[in-house]
């Protein structure tokens, strides 16, 4: 994950430098600190900025972290050599994010359930109405001598036949 601490743009060089060098070798979670370049900071800014006007660039401290990030002592850090920065830290959002996905996950999960639940109900109970509505037909071919065998496989394919024949006209 990272983290983007923004400073002001008059900020001391020497101050940005030993607060990077003292966030990456104190605040236990913090893998990589590194200090955007004027290129990089205007790329950021292009979107926001249509015209090409000369405003003064943001010192931006660009900080890699990892789980076990300290991120109380991180701020502690930061609030007391620069007052004014402004730290982003989008993990939280990211959880949320995150929570919000996978619960939109679990009710299109619950809802196909419910639908396959239906769907095979619906077929179960035709093939029902079907067969009790044959039922002296079948009672005939079983007194000449068909088997339930192959009882049964008329009535798969006949299930099945119909079954394609839905499912292409509703592709």
């Amino acid at each position: 994950s990272r983290i983007g601490v923004y400073l002001v743009a008059d900020s001391d060089s020497t101050a940005v430098v030993t607060l990077a060098e003292e966030l990456a070798t104190e605040v236990r979670g913090i893998e990589e600190v590194k200090r955007l370049d004027d290129t990089a900071i205007r790329q950021l800014l292009a979107p926001y900025f249509q015209e090409d006007t000369a405003f003064p660039l943001p010192v931006v401290l660009d900080v890699t972290v990892s789980e076990s990030f300290d991120r109380l002592h991180f701020d502690t850090k930061v609030q007391n050599a620069f007052p004014t920065a402004e730290i982003d830290d989008a993990r939280e959002l990211l959880g949320t994010v995150a929570q919000g996905v996978r619960f939109m996950q679990l009710c299109a999960l619950i809802l196909a359930a419910v639908m396959a639940t239906i769907m095979v109900l619906l077929v179960w109970l035709t093939v029902r109405a079907g067969m009790l509505g044959q039922r002296r037909t079948l009672a005939v071919l079983q007194y000449i001598g068909a088997t339930d065998g192959f009882l049964l496989m008329l009535v798969v394919y006949q299930v099945m036949a119909r079954s394609l024949l839905g499912w292409l006209y509703a592709a």
